[in-house]
């Protein structure tokens, strides 16, 4: 929960599933205008919609000192998160 702090970059986490029924529990990646970066499950609930919960956040000591502007996942396996940010960084996270 950011509690009022603007999000300014969301991706989803590729899913290692190839069917529907693995791809229910999706992961979302939100960055914040304050340099945060969290983790949240979409889970599948009734008639189309989704549940959200949150997962995880990244240590405040890796995050970035202004806002995310862009996040990607890749590497071999996708696992590799790398984002930028208005503090003119680049960071990569193992997720």
């Amino acid at each position: 929960p950011f509690n009022g702090v603007a999000v300014t970059s969301v991706t989803f986490k590729p899913s290692n599933g190839d069917n529907y029924e693995d791809n229910c529990n999706i992961e979302l990646v939100v960055g914040s205008e304050q340099g945060d970066i969290q983790f949240w499950s979409l889970l599948h609930a009734e008639q189309g919609n989704y549940e959200c919960n949150h997962i995880d956040s990244i240590e405040d000591k890796y995050c970035h000192g202004a806002a995310v502007r862009r996040m990607k996942f890749g590497g071999k396996d996708k696992n590799m998160l790398a984002t930028c940010g208005d503090d003119n960084c680049v960071r990569i996270f193992q997720c």
